[in-house]
């Protein structure tokens, strides 16, 4: 479950306390066909004090969201999405969270897949160790994606790109 604000985080405590939350970050979008941003996704500047207030609710914050939006076409928001979540997975530790998972969302498009999850993996490796598990939806199941058969019919692309990461489908 994601959350991105104080009022989900007390929802939360108040009706699925057990759960395992993911810390929704936001992204800069603005190469993107949907632009996720402008309803998803918490501040850098708002992050800390969303994890002091989860561990404050002894609430169990397990990993970081993010997604760049549907159709993103600069790769580069790719890198600063992790590099970002490195600094969110740093926070986190300082407040007593070991978190495991990163959920790198989508945003990959036809046209530029390659190049997209050649950035991603790049910027994995540079700011995150193997033992941290990526989530990743495939382009696919890109429920707006303007050709959804258009790549390979072999759904594992997208962990084929990041081939030494532990990933889930």
């Amino acid at each position: 479950m994601t959350f991105d604000n104080s009022d989900e985080l007390y929802k939360i405590k108040a009706l699925f306390p057990e759960a395992e939350l993911f810390l929704r970050i936001l992204t800069d979008d603005s190469s993107s066909l949907c632009r996720l941003s402008l309803k998803f996704g918490a501040s850098m500047d708002s992050t800390k004090g969303l994890l002091e207030l989860a561990k404050e609710l002894d609430l169990n914050v397990v990993g970081v969201s993010f997604h760049v939006g549907s159709g993103a076409s600069d790769p580069q928001c790719f890198a600063k999405a992790v590099q970002d979540s490195h600094t969110v997975f740093d926070q986190a530790a300082e407040i007593g969270f070991d978190l495991k998972t990163l959920d790198v969302g989508g945003g990959f498009s036809g046209d530029t897949f390659e190049e997209m999850a050649s950035v991603l993996s790049e910027a994995l490796d540079e700011h995150f160790p193997s033992s941290v598990r990526i989530i990743s939806l495939y382009p696919c199941m890109q429920r707006h994606c303007s050709s959804r058969h258009s790549r390979s019919s072999n759904q594992n692309d997208v962990l084929h790109a990041l081939p030494q990461r532990r990933c889930l489908r």
